[in-house]
């Protein structure tokens, strides 16, 4: 036998499509709890080459594709895929077509916004909370330690805060030389939610034929029961196109 029957198992592997010019895919693995929701067409969040990505999952496999290090994701962003099945499989067979970096061409399909926010914050190291308990720090700098005391403060909020002082951002590089703090990216919330549809369905505690009977001079509320009675709920919008609009309302 080439392995141990025993032998420690094989993480989680998935193989990515990311938004980058390069023609290949690559191999990073999953925690456990990501393992088990993971499937092609969902979206996770990766770091590659000092940056953070949002990259698409084509392949789930037990073993990498490859021997060496592998890196985990930062996040898995969906429960369900974003891309369907047939679409990924339709998007991998143009982007071959039309010669375009896989990640690019999924990357295109997402809808706009839907990716996590990339932001850079800054925040306190172990040495700057130390400088700054000691009182060792007057002036500027100490008011740059104070504003990060509470947490990491995004980039550009924290040199609004300090707009009043003099070289704001290179008081901030200084601090960063000098370990006192620290900067680093961070995926926020995605800028646009999902689409929420609205139903409509009849109450169970409804009396059907009572109901009916007193609705029998609205013949137009009427008919919408009728049609809720018989068909269960429905989406507002299907029904908008077969009933007055006020109904809807």
């Amino acid at each position: 036998m080439s392995a141990p029957l025993f032998g420690p198992a094989s993480p989680d592997v998935v193989r990515l499509a990311l938004p980058v010019p390069v023609d290949t895919c690559f191999d990073y693995t999953l925690p456990p709890d990501a393992a088990k929701r993971a499937k092609p067409g969902c979206r996770v969040l990766v770091r590659f080459g000092g940056r953070l990505l949002t990259g698409v999952i084509v392949e789930c496999a037990p073993a990498p594709h490859f021997e060496g290090t592998m890196r985990p994701i930062e996040r898995l962003l969906d429960d369900q895929p974003a891309l369907s099945p047939q679409l990924l499989s339709v998007l991998q067979e143009e982007a071959h077509e039309l010669l375009c970096p896989l990640g690019v061409a999924l990357a295109s399909a997402l809808p706009a916004g839907s990716t996590p926010e990339i932001t850079r914050v800054y925040a306190l190291s172990a040495h700057g909370r130390a400088a700054l308990a000691s009182s060792a720090l007057r002036g500027p700098s100490r008011a740059a330690l104070e504003a990060l005391e509470a947490g990491p403060v995004r980039a550009r909020k924290l040199r609004a805060r300090l707009s009043g002082q003099v070289g704001a951002v290179e008081l901030l590089e200084e601090l960063q030389r000098d370990g006192l703090i620290r900067a680093e990216k961070r995926a926020g919330e995605p800028s646009v939610r999902a689409a929420r549809q609205r139903w409509l369905l009849a109450t169970t505690r409804l009396d059907p034929e009572a109901s009916l009977s007193t609705l029998a001079r609205a013949p137009r509320q009427a008919a919408l029961l009728r049609d809720l009675l018989e068909n269960g709920e429905r989406p507002v919008e299907t029904l908008a196109q077969h009933f007055t609009p006020k109904l809807m309302r």
